[in-house]
């Protein structure tokens, strides 16, 4: 972590492959970071690890159920956004068969 870099929450992330491609969700214009696209991801609860929160994310917003150990963590990094610091700590899962995905039509 830098120098002085005081969190004030956790992101976990989760990048989705299929056959040489990545899903990435459009957000909605009125939830954070609307209109943005970007990866299944969200803050880590209380109590939680940052791959279970990894997991139950890309449920909450796919509907893609994975369990925790199918997760590889290949990254985190460090941001200040908006004058608040935060980890995003991020993992992937490739899949042979394409999911079945059923976007959390609030968010996505």
């Amino acid at each position: 972590a830098p120098n002085n870099f005081y969190p004030h929450f956790k992101l976990a992330s989760c990048f989705v492959e299929h056959a040489g491609r990545m899903l990435l969700l459009h957000r909605n214009d009125m939830v954070s970071q609307g209109g943005k696209w970007g990866q299944p991801a969200g803050k880590v609860e209380d109590g939680e690890s940052v791959v279970e929160a990894a997991a139950r994310e890309l449920f909450e917003e796919t509907g893609i159920e994975v369990d925790s150990n199918q997760l590889v963590c290949f990254k985190e990094i460090y941001v200040h956004h908006d004058g608040r610091n935060f980890t995003d700590t991020m993992f992937s899962v490739v899949f042979d068969k394409l999911p079945n995905i059923a976007l959390n039509l609030r968010e996505h």
